[in-house]
């Protein structure tokens, strides 16, 4: 009883980014908006391999996970304190990953005939990679709080960009990506106040602004030349993709996290810091991103890319609609409460 009180405890404290009982802040309820509706509209477009809407998904997940990974770790300071984990929110990240995974295996199960894959724990390549990833972040923190801020950061890059040269780490534990992302929640750990303060002023907002327009126009107009290249924003795959050219990939990943920091400050340059209308669903991202792709999955194996519209425009419209549908309705507090239900009989079943 004493074990379900404390789960139950800790399954209502918690948002994906931040502690919902910490004073709001709207800028990053606005930011966190934005953010889950690309999530949302990124795995839409996912399984879309060709044409200017495949172009429209690298694009987005070009900057939108490195962006997504910053705003976590600008919100894990509590995480690690005087030499204490705050366990409770690993074990609840530990949890959700398991349900997520568990979600997913069982909508291929039911509806698409599948056995249930319990390697996909272990071997995952979709969104729960994220949640697992966090938990491997969250346990370096005490040491790079020991090497200091600069060498964490040189560590880091270094790195992400030694992993692709490894073939053998991918989709397993998820450590290709914990490894290749971990920069950005570096980045995020180590952001205060005054950094947002100084990169949201106007004179900063227009260069920032300029460099996105820059950096965009150069992603969609390149594209198509550098279709394997661009692989790599994914973080789960080595550089011998590249072929004969693989010798240069540490170099192409460490433009594509340029772009990433461009792009992502451009977004952010942009954000009013004023309560908004988003502003709610910022405040209740956790349903969200985990129901979506679950959502998404039951359209996809239903059937529902054999019924879009045959142009790229229609096509479009629809996953826009969809995207902000969904984006809406999972943030809803009805939704939030069921969510937070079902997660806490998980603890009390644990």
């Amino acid at each position: 009883m004493v074990y379900f009180q404390y789960s139950l405890t800790i399954c209502e404290k918690y948002d994906i980014f931040d502690n919902v009982n910490m004073k709001r802040d709207y800028y990053f309820d606005n930011l966190k908006a934005v953010l889950i509706f690309l999530v949302i509209l990124g795995h839409f477009l996912l399984p879309i391999e060709t044409g200017p809407l495949c172009i429209l998904k690298r694009w987005i997940y070009s900057f939108h996970m490195p962006l997504f990974i910053f705003v976590s770790g600008y919100f894990s300071k509590g995480v690690y304190r005087r030499g204490h984990f705050r366990w409770d929110k690993i074990r609840l990240f530990i949890g959700l990953y398991i349900l997520f995974v568990t979600g997913i295996q069982l909508n291929y199960m039911f509806l698409d005939g599948n056995a249930f894959d319990i390697s996909a724990y272990w071997d995952q390549s979709g969104a729960p990679w994220y949640l697992l990833c966090l938990i491997y972040w969250y346990l370096l923190i005490p040491l790079v709080n020991r090497i200091g801020i600069k060498k964490g950061m040189i560590l880091s890059v270094f790195l992400s960009l030694a992993a692709g040269y490894t073939g053998w780490i991918g989709d397993t534990l998820c450590i290709s990506r914990a490894i290749v992302f971990w920069p950005y929640f570096l980045f995020g750990y180590h952001c205060k106040k005054e950094h947002i303060a100084f990169l949201c002023r106007k004179d900063v907002r227009l260069v920032h602004l300029v460099l996105f327009i820059i950096s965009t126009f150069l992603l969609f107009h390149m594209a198509g030349d550098f279709r394997h290249e661009l692989r790599l924003i994914y973080g789960n795959v080595s550089y011998y993709i590249l072929g004969n050219d693989y010798q240069e990939g540490a170099l192409i990943r460490l433009i594509l996290m340029m772009n990433a920091v461009i792009l992502s400050a451009g977004i952010m340059s942009l954000i009013p810091q004023r309560k908004l209308p988003i502003s709610s669903i910022g405040e209740n991202t956790l349903p969200v991103y985990i129901l979506h792709r679950i959502i998404r999955d039951v359209l996809s194996l239903t059937g529902m890319y054999a019924y879009l519209p045959a142009s790229s425009l229609g096509i479009l419209l629809v996953f826009l609609v969809a995207a902000l549908a969904l984006t809406y309705l999972l943030s809803r507090k009805p939704v939030d409460r069921l969510f937070h239900t079902v997660l806490k009989a998980f603890y009390l079943i644990s």
